[in-house]
């Protein structure tokens, strides 16, 4: 089976997850108190193999936090060449973040925003095949107010926070036991 084809089934297979999770969670009273990511330094975090959490299994909500913070330092220090820590290299994810990255350099700005808040994150699906490291995690999440600032430190370009918005993030284990984003869907 190809990759084009597995992506296609996953998909499928996430966009039923997801059905069924809305369906079963109308309320979404489960969802743990927002806790905002902090803001990144000019060195990015490590994107080193989670521990498995006390309940037998990932600390999703720790996974996407500990992305969301590593992606957002490279935005305070826009390096492109990094987001293959945390990005897949087929993921569309990975090419728009990789212009804007360049974009920011080139014109020498950074953000010093408060970067993504990851609310919620919870599994709904997983490859069945266990020897395929690939999962499906239902995130609530949303981005902190931005502030873009030149060389000189001056503000160029604010931004209001977002609305919360789920996505399903579709990740992938590499072979350094990092999970990498493969693939983000709207719900």
């Amino acid at each position: 089976m190809n990759r084009t084809r597995l992506a296609a089934g996953i998909a499928v297979l996430l966009v039923l997850a997801v059905v069924l999770v809305l369906v079963l969670n109308r309320d979404g009273g489960d969802q743990p108190a927002p806790t905002t990511a902090a803001a990144a330094s000019t060195t990015p975090p490590t994107t080193q193999a989670n521990p498995p959490s006390t309940t037998g299994g990932e600390d999703w909500l720790a996974v996407m936090r500990q992305l969301m913070a590593y992606r957002h330092s490279l935005f305070t220090d826009p390096r492109p060449e990094l987001l293959k820590q945390i990005f897949d290299t087929g993921c569309p994810c990975y090419s728009e973040d990789a212009r804007a990255l360049a974009e920011l350099r080139r014109r020498g700005l950074r953000d010093t925003g408060q970067g993504i808040e990851v609310r919620s994150a919870k599994l709904v699906g997983r490859a069945r095949d266990p020897a395929k490291p690939i999962v499906a995690v239902e995130v609530v999440s949303r981005q902190l107010p931005e502030a873009l600032v030149n060389d000189a430190g001056e503000v160029v370009e604010r931004s209001p926070a977002a609305a919360p918005v789920k996505r399903v993030f579709q990740l992938i284990r590499g072979a350094d036991e990092r999970w990498r984003v493969y693939a983000i869907f709207p719900t």
